[in-house]
Formats: C-alpha cells, structure tokens, sequence
C-alpha cells in the first residue's frame, strides 16, 4: 500500500514542501517533480532489479523529469546489503546525508521514503 500511495504521489507531480510555501507555477510546463530519495531496509539493497531498482525504473517512467535517488551505503550493492545488517547506523546516516547534500538535483527538497 505503501509502495502505491508514493507512486501515485510521484505521479501526480506534487511539489512537496516548497508548494506549500509558494504559489504553484502558473505555467505547468516548466515544473519538476519533486526528487525521491529511497532508503532500503534490511535484506535489501539500492539496486536490486526487483526490489528498489524495480520501484525506482517505474517511478522515473511514470513521471517525467522524476529523478529518484537510491540510497547505497556501501561501495557496491552487495555490500550494501550487508551494511544493513552489520553497519553502523549512525556512521550510514552521516555520510548519507554528506552525499545528499552534495547532489545538486536535491537542492530544492525531496521526499524521503525509507
């Protein structure tokens, strides 16, 4: 239920914060979906091409100009599956936020599902 509500709501090409502190644009055109950032759960990993790949190919089809970020904690998908097991909560979350920060696609805000 979960995975459908975030893609009907990526589909319906919200703005997230920002439309709620401004007026939308007049000129439907030139909007952008607001970015989705997706961080995966134990067992899982970023790129899985039937889990969070799957879902990220999906949401990026359905909706032009949708940008979604995977988060990835270790250096490869597989060891990003074991990071969610033996990891370092607290270590993953600072450099998650480090790299998003950085990622100039994610400037504007984002919605964050994880």
């Amino acid at each position: 239920v979960a995975l459908f509500a975030l893609a009907l709501l990526a589909a319906s090409g919200a703005e997230g914060a920002h439309g709620l502190l401004r007026p939308p644009d007049p000129n439907p055109s030139r909007r952008v979906p607001t970015p989705i950032v997706m961080w995966h759960g134990m067992g899982d990993n970023c790129c899985d091409p039937v889990s969070m790949g799957h879902l990220k190919g999906i949401m990026e089809a359905s909706t032009p100009g949708l940008f979604v970020k995977n988060v990835m904690t270790g250096p490869n998908p597989w060891l990003d599956t074991v990071q969610g097991f033996f990891g370092d909560v607290n270590h993953q979350v600072k450099e998650t936020c480090e790299r998003l920060l950085n990622e100039p696609r994610l400037a504007n805000g984002v919605f964050a599902v994880g």
